[in-house]
């Protein structure tokens, strides 16, 4: 099993890229949910880092039904972000009914030829998730980031187990929410190939300031726990 850490500080990079882990993926204000990182951080990400990086793309805080104009600025930044020598993109969209915008998700795979392309975890919102997983098996997204359309991965494993079945050798289904070294095994059992998490802990919380939010970083102790149980 591989694991795929989430973080959004380049601080927090500089402390796992020695761990035993495969992958960053790479945002900003994880207290919303993440959003799409500045290029000059990203340039200085891809600078810093000795392993493989996934950048999230996602345009605004909220649900992930875009205007047109939005939907562009997404397009841009991907094309943007793939020329910054970055392993992959994650990102993804929705229509107001509840499904993959399909055409426009064809027209950004085409566009990102040199990448490997995530769909995050707006997956957790679609209807009829097991066409929707074909439409982006069709479209030829690489890999799909979901805790099963529940609040946490474990309590969605049933639904990621069938999904990551009907998608073997086509795409990869990486659970991801509220995994920890306690639950693991569960998705071991199972056979997933990759494992998502943060290990994130509250930094600070927000001040009584209009400006401030709340700011995570990585639990080091925790991670080199996760890690020692994958790994052996």
């Amino acid at each position: 099993m591989k694991i795929e850490v989430c973080i959004n500080r380049l601080e927090d990079l500089v402390l796992v890229q020695d761990l035993a882990i495969d992958r960053v993926e790479f945002c900003i204000e994880l207290c919303c949910g993440g959003l799409t990182p500045s290029l000059r951080a990203i340039e200085k990400a891809v600078e810093l880092s000795k392993i493989p990086l996934h950048i999230l793309v996602r345009p605004r805080s909220g649900n992930f039904v875009y205007t047109a104009e939005t939907l562009d600025i997404l397009h841009q930044d991907c094309m943007t972000i793939q020329n910054l020598s970055v392993a992959g993109i994650v990102t993804g969209a929705l229509t107001p009914l509840g499904t993959l915008p399909v055409v426009f998700l064809e027209k950004l795979r085409d566009s990102l030829s040199k990448s490997t392309l995530y769909f995050h975890r707006a997956f957790d919102d679609v209807e009829a998730p097991e066409k929707a997983l074909e439409e982006l098996i069709s479209i030829g997204f690489d890999g799909l980031l979901s805790s099963g359309q529940h609040p946490t991965a474990l309590a969605g494993i049933e639904q990621l187990k069938q999904w990551k079945e009907a998608a073997e050798g086509k795409l990869v289904v990486m659970p991801g929410s509220g995994i920890n070294a306690n639950n693991l095994s569960h998705f071991q059992e199972a056979g997933f190939a990759w494992i998502h998490l943060s290990a994130k802990q509250l930094l600070s919380s927000p001040s009584p300031s209009l400006f401030s939010s709340p700011q995570y970083g990585v639990n080091v102790p925790a991670l080199q726990e996760f890690i020692a149980a994958v790994k052996g």
